[in-house]
């Protein structure tokens, strides 16, 4: 008589490997878990989130450059409603012709050489809760002929560490 052995087919091995599959990971992955995580009962130190608010405005807006008047000045007000402290950077975007034109902000300048944008980067830093105004001044340089001032102001703030 011949021994036969009985078995429940190629399915039922697959679903025990996979079984044998699945508590392993699960051994594995809680190990890592537990390495990991931690409760904090007694801290006695606490974070919390910084707002970030902060605004710039221009004021006035109109200016020339020609022969008589080789400069302009502008105010630009900014505040800075946060509860740290911020530094920023101006960038200036001219709608026409601006090659040659000085751009200057608290001591910083920077001439247009080709294109029509000026960034001064990093200028000066704002502390939480802190309003300033400070004046961007526009000169001739080695402009040639006159305009009318047309340009957008952009400030881009960065939060101090």
């Amino acid at each position: 008589m011949k021994n036969k052995k009985k078995t429940g087919g190629i399915w039922v091995d697959v679903v025990v490997l996979v079984i044998c599959l699945a508590i392993v990971t699960s051994c594995i992955s809680s190990g890592m878990l537990a390495k990991y995580a931690s409760s904090a009962s007694n801290l006695s130190e606490k974070g919390s989130a910084a707002a970030f608010n902060v605004s710039a405005t221009l004021n006035n807006t109109e200016g020339t450059i020609n022969d008589a008047a080789s400069s302009a000045e502008y105010k630009l007000a900014l505040k800075n409603d946060s509860d740290v402290a911020v530094r920023y950077t101006v960038i200036i975007e001219f709608s026409g012709e601006a090659k040659g034109l000085i751009v200057e902000i608290e001591g910083k300048q920077v001439q247009i050489k080709e294109g029509r944008i000026a960034v001064l980067d990093d200028v000066d830093t704002l502390d939480p809760h802190e309003k300033k105004d400070i004046t961007v001044t526009i000169s001739k340089g080695s402009f040639e002929g006159s305009a009318t001032l047309d340009f957008t102001a952009r400030v881009k703030f960065v939060q101090v560490d």
